[in-house]
């Protein structure tokens, strides 16, 4: 990925409480799409939506949120969920439609309470789930159509600083 050549645009919901959060994402998602939907077809086009459980919580933005997957291959526009929790996707039946409807899955390390559900959904082969529950930062199964492999990702220093969450580090130096 060549980001000096690509347009990127970021919009945060951070500073908005728990109850405009849902509504400033739904926002957000839906004028990106807007506007993306006029580009050209050949113009590839991304969008991406983390802590997707947000969407998940009302039936509206969960509709919205399901439709878009549905159409998104056909407008060139790749759609990426992400959440810290599988099971935000099982809750509603617009969940299933997402998961459906996403080429490509990828699950990292799990929550003992979500297992069960992760494991039966994706029918993961034997040994799949005790991976899952200790996976390293950066380790996962990918998911593409019927096939999945273990994967190991891992960022490029200068990446680093960008995409680091741990608390006890600063600019990508350990403290």
């Amino acid at each position: 990925v060549n980001l000096a050549s690509s347009m990127a645009v970021g919009l945060s919901v951070e500073g908005l409480d728990e109850i405009m959060k849902p509504l400033g994402l739904y926002i957000a998602s839906s004028n990106t799409w807007s506007a993306y939907e006029r580009l050209p077809k050949a113009i590839k086009k991304d969008i991406i939506i983390d802590e997707a459980q947000n969407m998940m919580e009302y039936d509206e933005e969960a509709d919205w949120l399901e439709n878009r997957y549905r159409i998104a291959r056909r407008r060139n526009i790749g759609m990426h969920a992400i959440t810290q929790g599988f099971e935000v996707f099982l809750r509603k039946p617009q969940g299933l439609g997402i998961l459906k409807n996403a080429s490509t899955k990828y699950l990292f390390r799990q929550d003992p309470l979500d297992i069960e559900s992760v494991e039966t959904k994706f029918n993961l082969p034997e040994g799949a789930k005790l991976r899952l529950l200790n996976f390293d930062p950066g380790e996962c199964i990918f998911i593409a159509g019927n096939e999945m492999a273990l994967m190991r990702t891992k960022p490029l220093a200068h990446e680093y600083p960008l995409f680091s969450t741990d608390p006890t580090e600063t600019e990508g130096e350990v403290l």
